[in-house]
């Protein structure tokens, strides 16, 4: 029974991982669905613990090691007088990392890695359905723009590009959901995956486009020994070039690509710092 419930929560917690962007959509007076499902496995962790269950012991070691560097990075901010907001925030969003222990001891056989499998694909179609959706009811304007901003900006998962075009972090899956239904050769999870890259294309994310598009092409040149399918790259490569590119540059207003650039430089020179 603990075997079938635990595995249950697992494999929940992890679909709304996939599906769930940062976590914050799904949240009721500041608990979010994915406090409670790290809650539920700590528990069910705490359990197997109790049981002397065998875990991965090199991997117990990288989790004690990520608890002391955690604790020394706190203690640096604290001493750096760095508000308590600030290092609760730096905490918390790598919590699920003490984890890793667990999701080995669960992810113990090929069925349970093709179960995670099927569920990445499954969750890039849900994630697909959302975007093209949203998108539809921004186009015909089904709501005022300015109410749903004010709604959906406070979640901060979602960024607006204009009144029609979106980005939200959970799309990182429809990227990934791409290289796998690509792997699967049949002609369903190639229309599959057509579908998938043109929402890659309208997040107007530079990153995810270029990136998606460079394993893709990686994989098919290298990885595969379909020469057909590396000629229809090359022509797919050809038309990305002349009508993609333009589109992504007409469609991203200068705002946005000098605060998206800002973003990059300040970030890599707070690491450099």
């Amino acid at each position: 029974m603990l075997e079938k419930i635990s595995n249950f929560i697992f494999f929940l917690s992890l679909f709304e991982i996939f599906i769930g962007g940062g976590g914050n959509f799904f949240k009721y007076s500041g608990i979010s669905l994915r406090m409670v499902f790290f809650g539920l496995n700590m528990f069910f962790f705490a359990i197997y613990v109790l049981k002397k269950s065998k875990f991965n012991i090199t991997l117990v070691y990288i989790t004690l090691l990520f608890i002391i560097l955690h604790i020394l990075s706190t203690i640096i901010g604290i001493y750096n007088d760095a508000p308590l907001e600030y290092l609760k925030a730096n905490f918390q969003g790598s919590l699920i990392f003490i984890l890793l222990p667990y999701y080995a001891f669960k992810i113990n056989s090929i069925e349970k890695v093709e179960h995670i499998y099927s569920l990445i694909k499954k969750s890039a179609i849900v994630l697909v359905i959302f975007h093209f959706l949203f998108m539809y009811i921004l186009k015909i304007k089904l709501f005022d723009f300015n109410y749903i901003y004010a709604i959906i900006s406070q979640y901060q998962d979602i960024k607006f590009r204009d009144e029609q075009f979106f980005f939200y972090s959970g799309f990182i899956y429809i990227c990934i959901g791409i290289l796998f239904f690509i792997k699967d050769n049949t002609f369903k999870n190639k229309i599959i995956s057509i579908i998938l890259f043109i929402s890659v294309i309208a997040t107007l994310t530079r990153g995810f486009i270029f990136f998606t598009a460079f394993v893709v092409s990686l994989y098919y040149f290298i990885l595969s020994k379909n020469v057909k399918m590396k000629i229809y790259l090359i022509i797919l490569g050809i038309l990305f070039s002349i009508f993609i590119i333009p589109f992504l540059a007409e469609n991203r207003s200068e705002r946005s690509k000098y605060i998206s650039d800002d973003i990059r430089i300040q970030t890599n020179n707070e690491v450099i710092k």
